[in-house]
């Protein structure tokens, strides 16, 4: 256990790679993947899984702040078309997506990805989304604020363990690449997380991610076998050759014959000391599940502070969170992890009420955004605070599911281009 998470830390936060060595690894792998496929094949009967087809169509009256988290997809428009299946120990879902971008119509096919497994574990290739966090809203080191990373992964899902005290566990191992052309070109994306279950109720996971590679940046195989185990360091130049950040999350779900209630929190660092994560941004939350006036409820409180303090040697400091020597711990120009972006605090309640054929949710938060006011921040060139609310209608339609969400954000935004006011949006997607 002390190995596995000496690995994941490293003993520093900092690393690079070499594309033409990156580039003819992925080719390795991807020839292994498609042998291993016509292998496994051939020895395994094939148990194919239906076809289904979903489309669907999205639209924005406005975008607003953390939009992709709520609703899914960014800007003002998205239309979809996702085909999923399986054959033999084969997953995969191809979709096809039409947006909005940068006042554009562009193609993507966030979402995509191939699963090839056996027992717990699995390889898999493409842009999934992905949310590391007990949190069911967002995560401070990788959340759905951002577009998805294309990636090679590696995942074991949730089974015990040989040691009685590791319990069940979980993880994964990504190798991803990502999208700063403001920045730097060619930026590789590694990232680790173990949750494992030591207790009934308990989950601990243990979660590290790193921005390396790139134009100007230490190269080779050495290199990135050094950010691997955390064995590299600030360049003799003054930069960092890689930026990484590490830390852990808790979740524990209090027995039924007490209260319907799960608690859970994370803190994430975005330094290194003595081996382990330091310079936190934290995370908490309860969520309850219950029914009010007999109908069945869920409630989330839930708050982040990203704001983070300077340590006792003087480093860090309120604007480090998310920073680093790419231009941001970014994809697509967004903040990989909590919508608030450095800088920032929230504080807000969700509440969902299921009344059998349709569902009604809303919200309400407190957020505060650029508390330091950093004329360079992504979000804001000044300090702003405010209050975001949402309600919500959701039900079934034949074959379909309808939501429609009316919003409210109580500030402006001007960097990012979001200005205060009421927004609508639908969304409707159906089965085929």
């Amino acid at each position: 256990m002390a190995d596995f998470i000496s690995t994941i830390y490293g003993s520093d936060f900092r690393l690079g790679f070499d594309t033409r060595v990156r580039t003819n690894v992925q080719s390795l792998l991807g020839c292994s993947l498609i042998a291993t496929a016509l292998a496994s094949g051939l020895a395994t009967p094939l148990s194919a899984e239906p076809l289904e087809a979903t489309a669907g169509l999205a639209v924005a009256s406005d975008p607003s702040f953390g939009q992709r988290e709520g609703l899914g997809f960014g800007g003002a428009y998205q239309t979809w078309l996702e085909l999923s299946g399986g054959q033999g120990i084969t997953d995969y879902a191809l979709r096809v997506s039409l947006a909005e971008a940068d006042a554009d119509a562009r193609v993507s096919l966030d979402g995509s990805h191939v699963s090839l497994g056996g027992g717990p574990w699995s390889v898999s290739l493409g842009a999934k989304e992905r949310n590391w966090s007990f949190s069911p809203n967002t995560s401070l080191i990788w959340s759905q604020n951002a577009r998805p990373v294309p990636a090679l992964s590696f995942e074991r899902a949730s089974e015990p363990s040989d040691n009685s005290w590791f319990g069940d566990w979980s993880g994964e191992l990504v190798f991803g690449s990502l999208n700063s052309v403001n920045h730097n070109s060619n930026v590789q994306m590694f990232g680790a997380r173990l949750v494992v279950t030591p207790l009934p109720g308990l989950d601990v996971e243990f979660v590290r991610t790193a921005q390396w590679g790139g134009r100007g940046r230490p190269g080779g195989l050495d290199a990135f076998w050094d950010m691997f185990i955390g064995n590299s360091n600030q360049g003799s130049d003054g930069t960092d050759p890689a930026n990484q950040l590490g830390g852990f999350g808790l979740s524990y779900q209090v027995p039924e014959t007490i209260a319907p209630l799960r608690v859970y929190l994370q803190g994430v660092g975005e330094d290194e000391a003595g081996g382990l994560p330091s310079c936190y941004m934290y995370l908490a939350g309860a969520e309850w599940s219950g029914a009010v006036a007999s109908v069945p409820t869920s409630v989330v409180v839930e708050g982040l502070n990203t704001v983070i303090d300077y340590t006792g040697g003087g480093y860090c400091g309120p604007n480090t969170a998310y920073g680093g020597q790419y231009g941001g711990y970014t994809n697509y120009g967004q903040a990989m992890g909590a919508a608030v972006d450095t800088a920032g605090q929230s504080i807000g309640i969700d509440v969902l009420h299921d009344f059998g054929g349709y569902a009604i949710g809303w919200g309400v938060n407190q957020v505060f955004i650029n508390d330091t006011n950093n004329s360079g921040h992504r979000l804001s060139s000044v300090r702003v605070e405010g209050q975001t609310g949402y309600l919500t209608y959701e039900r079934a339609i034949g074959r379909g599911r309808v939501e429609a969400r009316l919003s409210y954000q109580g500030f402006d935004l001007d960097t990012a281009g979001l200005t205060k006011g009421v927004r609508g949006a639908v969304n409707y997607e159906f089965t085929f």
